[in-house]
């Protein structure tokens, strides 16, 4: 046995006994696991002078998680959150020149996860750049564009997509069968009829191109 952990184990052995003599249990336990915020995978700015960080609060009783997005200085100066309590938040990434962050977000009227923009230049609320029925994920800005990845149905444009969510809403049913092994990513199950594809939308605004489908949505 590596003896710095005999070391290690003879310094603890004495707090842990007074902190259970004094009632102050300070121990992990699944409990607080449970209470603490996890922090995502940090995205730095293209100067390196900030770092945008996904924190994530779980509500037990609820059953339920949101994501804010942290914006913190490399020197320790700044930390604050970017966008507001309540709202989850994902897959931030910033602008080539740094002046601008996008991310993935679910607001107000908004049926499924959409790009929007905040700038870094000032307070200010963010803007909302897409409309796709299907939602938006793994969310990259490369030069003029923003790309994401969205699970569709290939034979459908966005209105018939938006139709065939909200028959499937409509019906309040949420149990699935199968007939062969079903496919799942840790907890959710994936729809088979569905295809994830990849997209690009210009950040100054526009149509949104699909880039590995032969139909035009």
């Amino acid at each position: 046995m590596n003896k710095w952990v005999v070391v290690l184990g003879l310094v603890l052995m004495p707090v842990l006994a007074w902190a259970d003599n004094h009632g102050d249990d300070r121990r992990l336990s699944v409990e607080k696991l449970w209470q603490m915020d996890r922090v995502g995978s940090p995205v730095v700015s293209p100067a390196g002078g900030h770092v945008v960080v996904p924190v994530t609060h779980w509500d037990v009783e609820n059953d339920s998680a949101k994501t804010r997005l942290w914006l913190l200085s490399t020197d320790g100066g700044v930390q604050r959150a970017l966008t507001s309590a309540g709202q989850s938040a994902s897959s931030p990434t910033f602008s080539p020149d740094g002046s601008t962050l996008a991310f993935v977000s679910t607001r107000g009227d908004d049926e499924a996860g959409q790009i929007y923009l905040l700038s870094m230049d000032g307070p200010g609320e963010a803007t909302r750049l897409t409309e796709v029925p299907t939602s938006v994920s793994s969310l990259k800005w490369v030069g003029e564009h923003l790309y994401f990845i969205s699970s569709i149905w290939p034979d459908q444009s966005w209105e018939e997509m938006t139709e065939q969510i909200q028959a499937d809403r409509d019906t309040h049913v949420s149990a699935m069968q199968w007939n062969a092994l079903p496919y799942s990513s840790w907890d959710r199950y994936l729809d088979e009829d569905r295809q994830a594809h990849l997209y690009r939308v210009p950040a100054a605004g526009g149509d949104v191109q699909p880039l590995t489908t032969e139909w035009d949505v």
